[in-house]
């Protein structure tokens, strides 16, 4: 639903239909488009803060962008043929490390829908796809939040132990938290299924924290299943030595 509710505001931004109120039309019309789909897109996400509506106007510009230009990346600055076409590669290099429309529209979603969290139990094919979308946000969230810490603390507006604990959680997404290693902690769930613990209208850092933990406490309770079945077996062995 946010996929599709990114890529319908992105081609109705593109066109940009009206001289004046192009992003209130927009917010209005995609509401009610959720609504008439069963569920409830709520934009006051983004008017929480300056910051929370900047992220959305970057994000719709980054949107806008790709669907002018498919396949541009900030990658191929360098290698493109016209001078609009550097300046909006350019442009995306330099919102890299910002949310997407689909990740602000989700969270949008989550806060219409859910209003408290919640322990939700998610398959380990729903697993892997949530992975697939999330891990690659994650990284750059960490990494955006790290360097604003940094930044912060010659500021006076942060201190050093709040920018170590970024680095903390940013060095963990790198080390934990790429689609490759969480795929293969993954496999290892004989189950089928984790746990989550499902916080509404959390950014994907959050998410991908949850799930990482939830396949760890679904492997210890693999483990220690596994090391009861094994004593239970000893303990019948033991019994059958005694007997004979």
């Amino acid at each position: 639903m946010a996929d599709a509710l990114a890529q319908t505001y992105a081609r109705l931004d593109h066109l940009h239909p009206f001289s004046e109120g192009n992003s209130r039309t927009l917010r209005t019309f995609t509401a009610q488009l959720a609504s008439e789909a069963g569920q409830k897109l709520d934009w006051n996400t983004t008017n929480v803060t300056p910051q929370s509506r900047d992220a959305l106007y970057i994000a719709r510009d980054m949107a806008v962008i790709q669907h002018h230009y498919p396949g541009l990346t900030a990658d191929k600055m360098m290698t493109v043929d016209t001078r609009e076409e550097y300046q909006l590669a350019f442009q995306l290099h330099v919102y890299r490390r910002h949310d997407p429309l689909q990740e602000i529209i989700r969270r949008s979603l989550e806060h219409g829908r859910d209003q408290a969290p919640y322990d939700r139990r998610m398959s380990v094919m729903e697993a892997a796809r949530e992975i697939g979308v999330v891990a690659p946000i994650a990284a750059n969230q960490a990494d955006l939040a790290e360097e604003n810490a940094r930044l912060a603390v010659p500021r006076g507006q942060g201190s050093p132990a709040e920018h170590e604990a970024a680095v903390a959680i940013r060095d963990r997404i790198a080390r934990d938290g790429s689609m490759e290693v969480l795929a293969e902690r993954l496999s290892r769930v004989e189950s089928g299924q984790i746990t989550i613990r499902h916080e509404p209208c959390a950014p994907a850092i959050r998410r991908l924290i949850a799930i990482a933990d939830g396949i760890t406490r679904e492997l210890a309770q693999q483990r220690t299943i596994a090391t009861q079945q094994i004593q239970r077996l000893r303990a019948i062995e033991h019994d059958g030595k005694l007997e004979r």
